[in-house]
């Protein structure tokens, strides 16, 4: 497994700011693995963990690492299946990470009651410049009560593709955010 290779170089990895790991096949065990020691990355800036199928579990062996990275400004978890339970695992830690500029949650059916807590998670992030939902069986309610109470945030673009969102809620969405490019 190429994740208990990753594991035994990480203690040699302190001062990394970038960490790709795109289509990794990690899977939750993989995760596990390297979450028990990604925390000591204190320095790293931008984490991507794109299509690695981590699934709920995973993210909650990510969510115990993710507490130790206060630098983190990039986090991209896309494509992962991380459903609600797996986004209550995140939304728990990323609103202790006051400079997180960009988050990338899309497909991952998260649902409804996974945007919910990505929602309250965020709100004291300002910081953050652009948020990723796309593809997640959002309703559009949800995702206008999202935006609606992330107003306060100066967001340069919100990715809502995907989630049924129509024109009529698209233009609420505008109005309630002017100055930031909400992609439906």
């Amino acid at each position: 497994m190429r994740a208990e290779y990753l594991l035994q170089l990480l203690p040699y990895l302190e001062n990394l700011k970038v960490l790709k790991l795109w289509k990794a096949g990690l899977g939750s065990e993989g995760m596990k693995i390297i979450a028990r020691d990604l925390g000591i990355i204190s320095t790293l800036e931008i984490l991507s963990l794109e299509d690695n199928s981590i699934g709920a579990d995973g993210s909650m062996y990510l969510a115990s690492s993710l507490e130790k990275l206060h630098k983190l400004r990039d986090f991209w978890l896309h494509i992962n299946d991380i459903g609600p339970i797996g986004a209550s695992c995140i939304s728990d830690v990323i609103s202790s990470m006051p400079l997180l500029e960009k988050i990338g949650l899309d497909e991952n059916s998260i649902e409804n009651k996974g945007a919910i807590k990505i929602m309250n998670a965020l709100k004291g992030l300002k910081n953050l410049k652009i948020l990723g939902l796309g593809y997640n069986a959002i309703s559009e309610e949800v995702a206008l009560s999202l935006v609606r109470n992330l107003s306060g945030i100066k967001f340069e673009k919100i990715i809502l593709s995907g989630n049924g969102i129509s024109e009529d809620t698209l233009k609420l969405m505008k109005i309630l955010l002017p100055n930031t490019v909400i992609i439906v």
